[in-house]
């Protein structure tokens, strides 16, 4: 975006799905992009779907892990996580696994034992620790063609994104929203077809 409008002002924010949904029904974001489990109830606002993408669990080169060749589920959770927080089925799992804690009272929202608010700052410590960082083939990839992560064949359940763009339903987004929107859309549409198997694809 910044690329093709050299002159459009972007503020960008990384925080908690329910800040994201927060701002955007108080009018202070015209989009948010956040993990859409239970929005439905939201009436005010529209939910756009992303393309469904499978969640890895990834550590650092080295991790006592890297020496079993297929980790079980309960072998690799004896490690903490590090990431942000989890919703839907990512957070059922883990919650039912012990990992970390629930907010609220239900598995809407698990708060894991290290709790970042970008994936980006998570892998960095997992790089430097032996905790292990959940994340899409596309948001490891870097990190695992350099070597500083490696990807753990582990045989577990299948944690997928459940992640959409929301807006006021009654609002009447700007050009720039549209833009983005139709942006965001061709590079998830990109990394599926790069990163995921097409038995795995989810429409």
């Amino acid at each position: 975006m910044a690329a093709a409008h050299p002159k459009l002002r972007i503020d960008c924010r990384s925080v908690h799905p329910f800040e994201v949904l927060r701002q955007v029904l108080a009018e202070e974001a015209e989009l948010g992009v956040a993990n859409v489990h239970g929005l439905h109830r939201e009436v005010r606002i529209a939910v756009e779907p992303l393309p469904s993408r499978r969640v890895y669990l990834s550590c650092r080169p080295g991790h006592p892990l890297t020496r079993i060749v297929n980790p079980t589920l309960a072998q690799a959770l004896q490690f903490p996580l590090v990431t942000t927080r989890l919703r839907g089925e990512q957070a059922a799992l883990a919650a039912s696994r012990g990992l970390g804690e629930l907010s609220g009272g239900g598995v809407d929202d698990f708060v894991p034992p290290v709790l970042v608010n970008s994936v980006a700052l998570a892998r960095v410590i997992a790089q430097e620790s032996d905790m292990l960082v959940p994340g899409t083939a596309a948001m490891l990839a870097d990190d695992l063609a350099q070597g500083r992560l490696v990807r753990l064949n582990c045989t577990a359940p299948a944690m997928r994104t459940n992640d959409g763009m929301l807006y006021l339903r009654d609002r009447c987004l700007s050009p720039a929203a549209r833009a983005f929107i139709a942006t965001l859309r061709q590079i998830g549409a990109q990394e599926q077809a790069a990163h995921e198997p097409s038995a795995e694809v989810t429409a």
